[in-house]
């Protein structure tokens, strides 16, 4: 038999070519100097963890609903208009409230459809028989906010795991709102269920001076509770957001040079380095709120106004706390809480007994 040179050197140069390629396959850390990347096992053969998340849309609602009723407030006062009794129902995706008076309730209903065509146009106004009116949330509105929920997740999730170094993590969408999160070589999912069970939603409240508030606290205040019981009972809070958490555009964990301690460093944008600046030029000598879902992790009083646009967190962190707190602002808040409703850990036998086959 005969072969020529060619087609030999073909046949060399090709089993070569693929000897290179499974290389880095059979070291633990391939060299630098070889630029392919290993082959990744999935979850069917290297095993892991399996997670089934789903989107609160009730939760997603009710903070659309509390932004619809400050667009509302602000309406009604522009137009020198009275109400009372205002009532949020996300369940029923309906805002209520009470004119000041009967012969005011036409104004009411004028004075809000007046707001931006791109406002109302995710409700609807009517006024009742009790001679309440109500704000009625459109379900298209709300279909069309829920997949951008879901695909805001998707992308907040994913940077989140990537910030902890799992290998090749499958997210995928499953459904309306439900994220489908598969962790190849990961056995114990505790930690990243933490991660992305945690919204991870940062703003920054005035306290309420008022002793007398936090124990009946007036429309606008809220008694929020503090991360760390330690640190005291509620405190009344007003519910104007003065900075918000999205306006963050790092975070990292550092270690406090006066205490010691772990702590988490953030640094704003323009838009929030303003916001901080005015509010704590304004309020000097009062507290300030760092609140985190919905819990305070610390409540400083403002010594001097902050126009570095940066702050720091102390609130008892170690370091894994205070790394994953920065991991979790890096990535952004979630627009909706996430659920874990279904878990599974999948070993790796079945894969095994392939890839010896194979």
């Amino acid at each position: 038999m005969y072969y020529s040179r060619l087609k030999l050197a073909s046949v060399l140069g090709v089993c070569l070519l693929g000897l290179l390629l499974c290389l880095p396959n059979g070291m633990r850390k391939p060299l630098p100097s070889i630029p392919w990347r290993q082959i990744h096992l999935g979850l069917d053969l290297r095993g892991g963890s399996y997670l089934l998340m789903q989107v609160d849309l009730q939760s997603l609602t009710h903070d659309r609903l509390q932004t619809l009723s400050e667009n509302m407030r602000d309406a009604l006062l522009g137009a020198h208009l009275g109400y009372q009794n205002i009532t949020v129902d996300a369940a029923k995706a309906t805002i209520t409230f009470t004119p000041r008076s009967a012969a005011e309730a036409d104004a009411d209903v004028a004075a809000l459809n007046a707001l931006p065509r791109a406002v109302t146009n995710e409700f609807s106004v009517s006024k009742r028989e009790d001679g309440s009116i109500a704000l009625v949330l459109a379900p298209e509105s709300i279909r069309t906010r829920a997949r951008e929920a879901v695909t805001q997740s998707i992308e907040i999730v994913r940077r989140r795991i990537d910030g902890t170094g799992a290998v090749d993590p499958e997210i995928t969408r499953q459904g309306d709102d439900r994220i489908v999160v598969e962790l190849p070589g990961i056995s114990d999912p505790d930690r990243i269920k933490a991660l992305l069970g945690t919204t991870a939603k940062m703003s920054f409240h005035l306290v309420d001076a008022n002793p007398l508030h936090a124990t009946y606290p007036p429309q606008g205040v809220s008694l929020l509770q503090m991360a760390d019981p330690a640190d005291g009972g509620p405190l009344p809070v007003f519910d104007h957001v003065d900075v918000d958490g999205s306006d963050l555009t790092n975070a990292g964990a550092v270690i406090d040079q006066q205490s010691g301690k772990w702590a988490v460093s953030f640094s704003f944008d323009s838009t929030g380095t303003h916001a901080f600046a005015a509010v704590t030029q304004a309020n000097v000598g009062k507290r300030f709120a760092i609140v985190l879902d919905n819990k305070i992790i610390e409540a400083p009083v403002i010594m001097s106004p902050i126009t570095g646009g940066n702050g720091q967190i102390t609130g008892g962190f170690d370091a894994q706390k205070a790394t994953d707190l920065a991991l979790m602002l890096r990535a952004g808040a979630l627009p909706a809480p996430l659920s874990v409703i279904e878990q599974r850990s999948i070993g790796p036998s079945l894969g095994a007994d392939s890839i010896r086959a194979g």
